[in-house]
């Protein structure tokens, strides 16, 4: 595999984000002796997507290798894919279509991959930048992709960094592959915001013995639109991101305590269950007691709705026992 970065950016509909999208690639300062190239992957997109990015890519001076191929099947983590399969170097950075990467973010992606083999995936900062100002309540209860994701830069212990801006080990993933692994979350399709490809992802890539890090001078603007700031967006999102759990949450407990026992396994599900229960009649309790702000109550009601959904996934405990077995015969593949 050619050391390099190619830079995938997913989109669906997304023609009216890709300007600055495009146009903070095309001004990256990259080394002479460092090869890139720029893959957009039209994810069945009705708006003239692809058209748009290549006259879009046409206005620059930047003389980088940029295509677009097209992803017939709806799914954020098809698209995904077929960058992978298509990416010409070892580093690839999921740009999504909405961040703007600062002119320095491939060039220190390269470096930070090059000196350490073991990371398989590397997250940056995403500082998020609204359309129009948004309701408080955002504020006190961020869902974005945004944010510190560890206090400093350094590996993250608990496995997962958001997809946006990430660089993923091409050789990592292919290992994947390799050991016949399939992934269960889908990501988003089309407008239907179901979530947890990116943290799969991760898991899977940890639980082959590579690292997850995150380095916070990886900087990028991340684009929120106005419809991301409503209400019913956030329940909606939250909801979604919930049910991924179903998924996510036997990796987690495999990472965490390292067991292919299925009794330990059923103990773990009722502790985290009985503690969310807890968490939820505290914040309950919380909310009736404490004279709080308008955002401040949004924001509560943002967590109980969050909690409540995460406790609904319990009722599905066979699906995730079914995941746990899957997840232990797949870690036993790299346990030698």
């Amino acid at each position: 595999m050619q050391n390099g970065v190619s830079i995938v950016i997913c989109t669906y509909n997304g023609a009216s984000r890709l300007e600055p999208t495009l146009r903070h690639i095309a001004q990256q300062n990259v080394p002479s002796d460092v090869n890139w190239e720029v893959l957009l992957i039209d994810n069945a997109s009705t708006d003239g997507s692809a058209r748009i990015a290549e006259e879009l890519w046409s206005l620059h001076e930047c003389t980088i290798p940029f295509r677009v191929l097209h992803q017939s099947i709806k799914g954020l983590s098809y698209a995904r894919d077929m960058g992978f399969s298509e990416a010409q170097y070892e580093y690839i950075l999921m740009c999504d279509d909405d961040n703007w990467l600062d002119n320095d973010y491939v060039s220190t992606a390269y470096k930070i991959m090059e000196s350490h083999p073991i990371i398989g995936v590397l997250g940056g900062h995403g500082n998020l930048i609204y359309e129009i100002p948004p309701p408080a309540w955002t504020i006190n209860y961020p869902i974005h992709a945004g944010g510190t994701q560890v206090y400093r830069s350094r590996m993250v212990r608990s496995y997962g960094i958001y997809g946006a801006g990430c660089i993923i080990r091409k050789s990592a993933y292919e290992t994947l592959r390799l050991a016949g692994f399939e992934f269960s979350l889908t990501d988003r399709k089309g407008t239907k915001l179901s979530t947890g490809g990116d943290m799969e992802l991760c898991y899977a890539i940890a639980l082959a013995g590579y690292s997850i890090y995150y380095d916070n001078r990886l900087q990028f603007k991340h684009f929120i639109p106005k419809v991301r700031t409503t209400w019913n967006y956030y329940v909606e999102l939250l909801n979604e991101n919930a049910l991924a759990y179903i998924v996510l949450e036997p990796y987690k407990i495999h990472l965490t305590i390292n067991t292919n026992n299925l009794i330990v396994f059923r103990l773990m599900l009722l502790v985290n269950f009985s503690l969310r229960g807890f968490y939820l009649l505290f914040t309950i309790a919380k909310k009736t007691i404490l004279v709080l702000s308008a955002s401040d109550t949004n924001a509560i009601d943002l967590k109980i709705i969050w909690l409540k959904a995460r406790l609904k996934i319990y009722k599905n405990h066979n699906e995730m026992v079914d995941t746990f077995r899957k997840v232990s015969v797949f870690r036993r593949y790299f346990v030698v």
